[in-house]
């Protein structure tokens, strides 16, 4: 179990690798973190880099991670370590506390819509895989909207680049729909238990900011919707940060509750065909 292990990586001692034929082909486990493991298959050096994967996909975590628990999250920092090497990634989790099979499956069909979605726009082969080129690329240098001639476009090729990730959480009751959201304003409240001269955490209380909250992840799951989130790859001031404009243009909701730019995307690609 990596929950809330963050972006820890193993810099000194040793990792086991297990193959696990019996599932299928190039199947493997390692005894790091999501981040180890997405950079052991991924790097130049790695083991699953050639041919280089179309999409990263990291998950089904069972358990959400919503709001700022993005920072503590395993699963976010797997897809994250992975778009920074370059490959288009998501991040995807059930909610709540049934993690039962029939849950489970739920999740899965929500995060393969998404995928299949995804792999009918995305190249086979990764523009840029494990950023062997060190470069900035157009979307990191707009200043705004006015330069760019298709946001859409931009906003593709920042996902592709791995400039941006999607973070997903599916409720086991999923309505079938999905929403693109932001992330929720939360704090966790009488965290710590006593138990003589012992602390730990234990159940917590969560208080959830209101305002504008509606289309929060939060609240989108409650009410039983997938929810969708676009969220930066790199830090404050990172030469390939994706500027806000884009950002936002990146949660823009499409008329299927997907993100608008994979619909628009997908229609130009089909134009171009015919």
């Amino acid at each position: 179990n990596q929950s809330a292990c963050g972006q820890r990586l193993t810099l000194a001692g040793r990792m086991d690798l297990t193959s696990h034929c019996e599932i299928g082909e190039r199947v493997y486990s390692i005894t790091g973190s999501p981040s180890d493991c997405a950079i052991l298959a991924l790097d130049p050096g790695g083991i699953v880099h050639d041919p280089p994967p179309t999409l990263v996909v990291s998950g089904i975590n069972l358990g959400s991670n919503m709001s700022h628990d993005v920072l503590y999250s395993g699963t976010f920092a797997g897809a994250r370590q992975a778009a920074m090497l370059g490959y288009p990634a998501i991040a995807t989790s059930l909610t709540g506390s049934d993690f039962s099979e029939k849950c489970l499956a739920v999740a899965v069909d929500a995060t393969m819509s998404i995928t299949n979605r995804l792999l009918e726009l995305l190249p086979v082969h990764p523009e840029n895989p494990s950023r062997k080129e060190l470069k900035r690329q157009p979307h990191n240098m707009y200043s705004n909207s006015s330069e760019c001639e298709d946001i859409n476009m931009a906003v593709f090729h920042a996902f592709r680049c791995g400039d941006i990730v999607l973070n997903v959480n599916t409720p086991c009751k999923w309505s079938g729909n999905f929403q693109c959201t932001s992330l929720a304003a939360i704090a966790y409240r009488d965290t710590v238990q006593r138990d003589n001269h012992e602390m730990w955490l234990g159940e917590v209380c969560v208080e959830l900011l209101k305002e504008n909250s509606k289309s929060s992840d939060v609240l989108v799951t409650a009410a039983g919707d997938c929810s969708i989130t676009t969220l930066q790859t790199w830090p404050e001031s990172h030469p390939f940060r994706v500027p806000d404009f884009l950002l936002e243009a990146a949660r823009i909701q499409g008329p299927n509750g997907l993100p608008a730019w994979m619909s628009e995307v997908a229609a130009s690609v089909s134009i171009g065909a015919s």
